[in-house]
């Protein structure tokens, strides 16, 4: 992305080898001032994604009509809107919920980090050209403590915990614009795979046969 125009020819010979089969570029743009905060083993560099560079590049996707998927921190979702808004042809996918922060700095008055991630995503839910996927609840910088606890959550104890984070995307974003994701094999040190699919299908049973179809067959994209 940060060849910025030049990517254009990359995009094209990729388009030409994958056929249909190619859909767009994922690009992990996590980024956080604080050391705590950390999900990769190399961070990007912060304000990548409001970068001259990174907007010429993701304008060159629009063009193509290819996607944008991001894993960015809550901290980053003001830059994710501004993104969205700029180009606004650009469909983007907003990945593990938007990033809710639980290490560090937000380790402490969840509720307080838990409002700020909500009044972050409400905005962003203003721009049509956003999808959000539902998941990756199972890495230690969401900081609900799977991955510490002796034995792994049943599928009741995790729809119990995530629900919160799931009932809020679904009520800014829309059913039709939010899709399931498992994560693996990252979450798996927190749960197993038929453990995060269970527990999707416990916090979606009071949904329409309709709205389930929408998150589960991923109809946003």
């Amino acid at each position: 992305m940060l060849l910025g125009r030049d990517v254009a020819p990359v995009l094209d010979a990729m388009m030409a080898a994958g056929g249909k089969l190619f859909k767009g570029v994922r690009t992990p743009v996590a980024a956080h001032p604080d050391p705590a905060v950390r999900s990769n083993p190399v961070p990007a560099p912060e304000g990548l994604i409001l970068s001259k560079a990174f907007i010429e590049g993701a304008r060159e996707l629009s063009k193509r009509n290819l996607v944008l998927d991001l894993w960015v921190y809550q901290s980053q979702l003001e830059d994710v809107t501004a993104l969205a808004t700029l180009i606004p042809d650009l469909q983007l996918v907003v990945n593990h919920a938007g990033g809710s922060l639980g290490v560090g700095p937000y380790a402490q008055k969840r509720s307080l980090h838990f409002q700020a991630w909500q009044d972050r995503l409400f905005h962003l839910a203003q721009c049509p050209n956003v999808v959000i996927k539902l998941g990756g609840f199972g890495m230690p910088i969401m900081g609900l403590g799977f991955s510490e606890q002796t034995l792994p959550p049943t599928s009741l104890a995790l729809a119990h915990t995530i629900q919160p984070y799931i009932d809020t995307c679904i009520d800014l974003f829309g059913h039709s614009r939010c899709l399931f994701e498992s994560n693996f094999p990252v979450d798996k040190g927190s749960f197993s795979y038929a453990v995060i699919w269970n527990a999707f299908y416990r916090v979606s049973a009071s949904w329409s046969d309709e709205k389930r179809r929408k998150v589960f067959s991923q109809n946003a994209l």
